[in-house]
């Protein structure tokens, strides 16, 4: 058994024209095909399929570096048993009358005889053009367990749950694309049996986010190690941009990718020093070969910042004797107990994750007598560093630094650092 997919599940013997070609069409379109369409009323005789095949362009790089453009033909030929002489003797005439096609494959679940493929060398070697592959029950199960999220399209019970994985890496790096939850439930459940990779880990996290429950399944405690931690953070700091770019095309909500950093900001906070958490956001991107200019890195950086140290402004507020907040509801017991769940790995509390608080059109006013619950030093002159801070025009590293400080202080003794 591969370790993406089940080959045996895949029910290559009892697969129709209609299903072959719908297989070729997706596998094709997985393989980067431009231009993918069906060709309707081919002229070919002997096939099961009454002659409908696939067109498809692809572009090829040249030792030189440029690109070559490919005209490729697809017949399929759904068959119980091997493929007839006839059937691929008249599809290589055929496209050998066609000037435009640069590739011909013949396809089938089944297989073809060698007296075929000695006649298809033997013609090959006096009509060079067009280049004629031949695609059996073999080749096609090879390309197919490379490409899992093509047997899930079609065949969702030959995936293993490896391969599930795989698929749900593929969707949201390639194409910005969200695991559903049942998914990601179902992952969840196998976590310890499978191999994870740092994409692997960050797809799972911001799909949860899109349609889960990250306190649930809170992913990023996956990772065990300061190594992986920073490695993670920095794939996601330097593939914000491209993230971003491919979401807008896709009409992906961005919003869970924003929370995902954000959680991921916290648990850098509450596991390590701030020096570090600043030298992530300071080398990552020279170090990923990346760089670029310091306003789009701003653009990146302050909103997931600022986002972190609004929700531990409210935490410490919604407590606070010192600090007096007007026009913004503090936070119930079960809210703040649910910011910090999402960091616990034996927290399993449906509901929905406690919304972020918002302190548009809020008035905040500081009682300098008041005490402050952390033993800041604050005072008459000496404001409290949350109230002071503008997330908009302060530095970044003053931002960082704070929320550092301040989420240190606050968190419960159980997710203490020894």
């Amino acid at each position: 058994m591969n370790e993406l997919v089940a080959p045996t599940e895949i029910p290559y013997d009892s697969l129709t024209g209609s299903e072959l070609e719908g297989c070729l069409f997706w596998l094709l379109n997985a393989m980067g095909a431009k231009d993918l369409e069906w060709r309707i009323g081919g002229t070919g005789s002997g096939t099961s399929d009454g002659g409908r095949d696939l067109e498809a362009t692809f572009f090829a790089t040249s030792p030189d570096g440029e690109f070559q453009r490919e005209r490729w033909w697809v017949e399929a030929k759904g068959r119980s048993k091997t493929v007839e002489p006839s059937a691929v003797k008249q599809a290589a005439i055929n496209a050998a009358g066609h000037s435009d096609i640069d590739v011909l494959v013949i396809a089938t679940n089944s297989v073809f005889s060698n007296p075929s493929r000695d006649w298809l060398k033997t013609w090959q070697e006096n009509h060079p053009r067009p280049k004629i592959r031949l695609w059996d029950k073999h080749s096609l199960e090879r390309m197919l367990t490379e490409r899992p999220e093509v047997v899930l399209r079609l065949f969702s019970k030959a995936l293993t749950s490896q391969g599930r994985l795989a698929v749900v890496r593929t969707h949201f790096w390639d194409y910005a694309r969200y695991a559903d939850a049942t998914t990601l439930a179902a992952l969840w459940k196998v976590r310890t049996e499978l191999q994870w990779e740092h994409q692997d880990i960050m797809a799972a996290a911001v799909s949860e986010f899109a349609n889960g429950n990250i306190r649930q399944r809170p992913w990023f405690l996956k990772i065990d190690s300061k190594e992986d931690f920073v490695t993670v953070f920095s794939m996601f700091l330097v593939n914000s941009l491209s993230f971003m770019y491919r979401a807008q095309e896709a009409g992906t909500d961005i919003e869970p990718f924003i929370k995902a950093m954000v959680q991921l900001v916290h648990l850098l906070n509450l596991r390590y020093s701030a020096d570090l958490v600043m030298t992530l956001y300071r080398d990552s991107w020279k170090l990923s070969g990346l760089d670029f200019p310091e306003k789009i890195k701003d653009s990146v950086t302050r909103p997931v910042i600022s986002r972190a140290f609004q929700q531990i402004y409210d935490l410490c507020y919604s407590d606070c004797s010192r600090i007096m907040r007007f026009n913004t509801e503090r936070l119930s017991d079960a809210e703040k107990d649910q910011f910090w769940d999402q960091f616990r790995e034996s927290s399993r509390d449906e509901g929905d994750d406690a919304a972020d608080q918002s302190d548009d059109g809020e008035l905040v006013m500081e009682s300098y007598d008041g005490i402050c619950q952390l033993n800041l030093a604050v005072g008459k002159t000496t404001y409290c560093p949350l109230v002071a801070l503008d997330t908009s025009e302060d530095s970044i590293e003053q931002i960082v630094r704070t929320t550092h400080r301040i989420m240190r202080l606050r968190m419960p003794t159980d997710l203490r650092i020894a």
